[in-house]
């Protein structure tokens, strides 16, 4: 299969499956108990599509074009209107939903265009998580769990675990990098399968918010799989150089 097939491929899977989600017709051509599953994480096919499209194509381009700064405060100002608008217009939650996506977004599309970034990100990562725990019991907190995990991930993911992602010229890290997808994966199946059967309190509420948030990690797995093993010849990913 050629790359630019692999581009298409994916990049289509992932839009018609947001788009049978979001018209609500998934259960028309898959098995109910498989769409049901598919149907909850319409937030991290979006997120997925949105974040490898901008890293692979508007990133590099942008760096090229040294315009990396204004495209990062202009990216950020318009997801967070758009994330806003969703949230407060009355319609349909299967579109409504798509908010943290883009309160996401708000955040992680400038974060990827900081110049000196690197030594800053577990610092941002257990900075945002102090501050949910600080802040545990207080709706924006509660309910923004899916963003708030992308915020918490991204840095981890992009500047300690897989640098590759954002920059081809990256040491190659393999181990490192299947050691943090593996880490995904499990924490996301034990929130799911320890549903009930695990701690109380604050065990238990973290547990939870974990499961509210599994869009995150799905769709970082979406995006490390792509550009590592699905398409690893894709063009150069210059990172911004501090």
């Amino acid at each position: 299969m050629t790359t630019r097939l692999r581009f298409l491929v994916y990049y289509l899977v992932l839009a018609v499956l947001s788009v049978l989600i979001w018209t609500k017709h998934l259960a028309d051509v898959l098995p109910s108990g498989l769409a049901r599953q598919l149907g909850h994480n319409s937030e991290a096919y979006l997120l997925a599509f949105l974040l490898c499209a901008w890293i692979q194509w508007i990133l590099p381009l942008s760096l090229r074009r040294r315009q990396s700064a204004a495209v990062a405060v202009m990216v950020g100002a318009l997801s967070l209107i758009l994330a806003i608008v969703l949230k407060e217009t009355d319609i349909p939650i299967t579109i409504s939903t798509l908010n943290e996506t883009f309160f996401a977004l708000a955040f992680v599309l400038p974060y990827i265009h900081l110049r000196g970034r690197m030594p800053l990100a577990p610092v941002i990562s257990a900075v945002v998580v102090i501050g949910l725990l600080a802040g545990h019991d207080t709706d924006i907190v509660v309910l923004g769990a899916e963003a708030w995990i992308v915020i918490v991930l991204v840095p981890l993911a992009f500047d300690v675990f897989d640098r590759r992602v954002l920059d081809n010229s990256a040491p190659v890290a393999h181990l490192r990098r299947l050691a943090w997808m593996a880490f995904l994966i499990v924490v996301l199946l034990l929130a799911e399968v320890l549903e009930g059967h695990l701690g109380h309190g604050h065990v238990e509420g973290i547990r939870d918010y974990i499961q509210r948030a599994n869009e995150a990690f799905i769709a970082l797995l979406l995006v490390h799989a792509f550009f590592a093993y699905w398409v690893p010849s894709t063009r150069p990913r210059p990172a911004p150089r501090g």
